[in-house]
């Protein structure tokens, strides 16, 4: 059950976002999904059924700082976004994430708590796209 911080943490983190960030599409891939960036429309009332795009609004893309890059699991080039908490949205690692008209791969998930619930998610992003194996 939400608490009174909880509450107050979250549209902190909405308001924040919403005044910073910039439109971006979250791409939620599917089991059998092979996402092909020329054949989705985000702004189209239907989509391809191997795949589901949500309308979001994110940070801008942040560098990661040079002590964070391990060559394996943060790799040069990599980028962070921050997205609040959309209700029915649960981020996962192999999803796409687009931003500027450029596709990247979610390669981590890092969530961001005000007590018992999410508030906010830090993806890790990766140039180039995933499809679902």
């Amino acid at each position: 059950m939400a608490e009174e911080f909880d509450i107050l943490f979250d549209a902190v983190a909405k308001k924040l976002i919403d005044k910073f960030g910039i439109p971006a599409q979250y791409v939620e891939l599917t089991d059998d999904a092979v996402y092909n960036p020329t054949t989705i429309d985000p702004d189209a009332a239907s989509h391809d059924q191997s795949s589901a795009v949500t309308n979001v609004t994110s940070s801008p893309a942040l560098n990661y700082e040079r002590e964070f890059i391990d060559g394996t699991n943060i790799q040069v080039g990599d980028n962070y976004v921050f997205i609040y908490s959309y209700d029915g949205l649960t981020p996962k690692t192999g999803d796409n994430f687009i931003i500027h008209s450029k596709t990247f791969s979610i390669k981590g998930i890092q969530p961001y708590y005000s007590g018992e619930l999410v508030a906010a998610w830090k993806l890790q992003l990766r140039k180039g796209v995933t499809d679902a194996d």
